[in-house]
């Protein structure tokens, strides 16, 4: 299917010029009428009144779609509700409009369902102002009327609290400063603007178009916005040019769309077009380069878009030269992905904080592969120093140190895939951040004994599969009836003392923490260690994801003298932080790994 964007004419209009070429707007049946609600109509007000304050840049609206019809009306496809509330704003002043500004006609609105001898819309909202109640003759004047009505009491009590005067709210919506640079006209007033998107009459049917915009068929996001400015008609780009460009930026797309990928850079997916996470960083770099500073990013939802725009329309740089830097972007970042190395070092230090890519990206850029290798290890070993606060590993507790051991425990399980250099294996970001992954006490912190039946049996045929000679001869059912609990309670402890330990070692340190997913660890709360191991060796079997160093310790690898693979004991957790600190001692602060070799 044919996205519109790549056919449309999209540039930004501000309020004035659509008052000025006194605009037309057409709704046709097959939309709805005026719906916005009292409080949509107070964040648009407040939002302008905050714009105002901050003192910056130019005010932007969501996007209007529009297309031309033979009569000079503008058929409105998308926007209607903010267009009309602006009408009525701009009602509201129409005595100030007339007699201080000059202007006697503002741009018009017609609803084609509300146009009869009786009720005649575009009428209704041209004398709106004489109406002092809400009018309930039909739901479109029910709407267009409460609207005006909360549109007043605004601006009184603006006025009255001597916030805002009329003439200062107005000038924002009129103002405009139109000057020639270079051979381009640009407006540099502080005022509002629309996103004007206007799609070219090529035999598309309106309705098919204006469906898929409602169904979010052509998503008016900053990327998509961006795609349209960059392949817009005009004399930059021939159509080879145009068509490489779009090629590339589906290729693009389609690669980050790839959750190893994805994951390996960021923490979540909150972008309905990823190539937007390329631009946020080219974006950075403009703003310093160019000093741009008429923009302003708490307010504009359409920042991205603006940035690229201020760029082109002032001959900064052209479509092909922006272009070019977002594939130099992502060539780094595919680099980064492809090598096992970078892709497991980077991956850690963007592990849950991607503000230090812009220096990653610039040291990578501007310095030798080898030397980039070197201050990468450099920050892992700075990360892990800030994260220890002077402490070295012995000293880190559950309690106190969860940042540092999950940061440590991450590291050694990336560092442990490293070093097995003719593995191919990857450290798998998307299912660690995707399926919360977080510490979990390999030997349970506290051994919860049972007190429902439903968890009493759960937990007896847990034992069962464990083969115990304390179990052999029991009747489940009558421990599971037992009211005084007594033969269960003689049981369980009978049961927790084979898997004691000789010493109390401390289970809230580093030796006896692991990294493993939420479900698994709500799958077995407190169980004794013997249960945890089977759980997490069978999820292994079945292809569910274990860190090879949870999986490790499980199995006991670590361990230099296995006496008893059903138990977790002291020795078990020295040998453990032994091989953590050997896997790491090229990171670890305040630490001496001698001993631990």
């Amino acid at each position: 299917m044919k996205n519109e964007l790549n056919s449309s004419d999209l540039r930004l209009r501000s309020i004035r010029d659509l008052i000025n070429a006194k605009e037309k707007f057409y709704i046709p049946s097959y939309q709805r009428g005026y719906r916005w609600t009292e409080q949509q109509v107070l964040d648009l007000l407040n939002d302008i009144l905050e714009f105002r304050n901050k003192n910056s840049g130019f005010y932007c609206l969501q996007p209007v779609v529009v297309k031309k019809l033979s009569n000079g009306y503008w058929e409105l496809l998308d926007g209607q509700q903010r267009l009309t509330t602006l009408f009525i704003i701009l009602k509201y002043f129409e005595g100030i409009l007339s007699d201080d500004y000059f202007i006697e006609e503002i741009y018009s609105i017609s609803y084609q369902t509300r146009e009869t001898k009786e009720n005649n819309s575009k009428d209704f909202l041209e004398s709106i102002n004489k109406i002092d109640s809400v009018c309930e003759s039909n739901i479109d004047y029910f709407h267009m009327s409460k609207a005006h009505l909360t549109i007043k009491e605004w601006f009184k009590e603006k006025i009255t609290n001597r916030e805002i005067t009329k003439s200062q709210f107005l000038d924002l919506l009129i103002t405009s400063e139109v000057k020639e640079e270079g051979s381009i006209l640009i407006d540099r007033a502080k005022n509002v603007r629309v996103i004007w998107y206007e799609v070219e009459d090529n035999n598309q049917n309106e309705i098919d178009i204006f469906t898929r915009i409602n169904m979010g068929k052509i998503p008016l996001t900053n990327a998509e916005l961006i795609k349209a400015l960059l392949l817009k008609s005009d004399d930059k780009f021939e159509d080879n040019s145009k068509f490489e460009i779009a090629t590339e930026w589906d290729f693009i797309e389609y690669s980050l769309q790839n959750d190893e990928f994805w994951y390996f850079l960021n923490y979540d997916d909150d972008k309905s077009t990823r190539i937007e996470f390329i631009f946020e960083f080219i974006i950075d770099k403009y703003i310093k380069e160019y000093e741009i500073t008429n923009l302003n990013k708490s307010i504009d939802s359409y920042y991205t878009f603006h940035v690229f725009n201020e760029v082109l329309t002032t001959n900064k740089k052209d479509g092909d030269a922006i272009w070019k830097d977002v594939k130099s972007y992502f060539r780094t970042f595919n680099e980064w992905f492809e090598n096992r190395e970078l892709f497991h070092k980077i991956g850690f230090l963007i592990s849950e904080n991607k503000s230090i890519i812009s220096t990653l990206i610039y040291k990578s850029k501007n310095s030798a592969k080898s030397e980039f290798k070197s201050f990468l290890d450099l920050k892992i070993k700075d990360k892990l120093k800030k994260e220890y606060k002077d402490k070295n590993i012995d000293a880190l507790e559950f309690e106190n140190s969860k940042e540092a051991i999950k940061q440590t425990l991450l590291l050694f399980n990336i560092q442990t895939l490293l070093n097995n250099e003719k593995s191919n294996m990857r450290f798998q970001f998307d299912r660690f951040k995707k399926e919360n992954w977080d510490i979990e006490h390999i030997r349970s912190q506290n051994d919860k004994k049972p007190i429902k039946k439903a968890d009493k049996k759960d937990w007896l045929d847990d034992m069962e599969s464990l083969n115990l000679e304390a179990l052999i001869n029991i009747d489940k059912e009558d421990i599971i009836e037992d009211k005084q609990s007594e033969a269960f309670n003689t049981l369980y402890e009978t049961i927790e003392k084979e898997f004691g330990e000789d010493k109390v070692f401390d289970k809230a340190s580093i030796s006896n923490l692991a990294l493993l997913d939420a479900g698994t660890n709500r799958s077995y709360k407190n169980a004794f260690f013997p249960i945890k191991r089977n759980i997490i060796l069978q999820n292994d079997m079945n292809g569910i994801f274990i860190p090879i160093c949870t999986r490790n310790a499980f199995v006991k690898y670590y361990t230099k003298n296995i006496q008893d693979i059903r138990t977790w004991k002291e020795e078990d957790a020295e040998d453990y932080l032994n091989a953590i600190k050997i896997t790491l001692k090229n990171y670890l602060p305040n630490q001496d790994v001698e001993n631990a070799e």
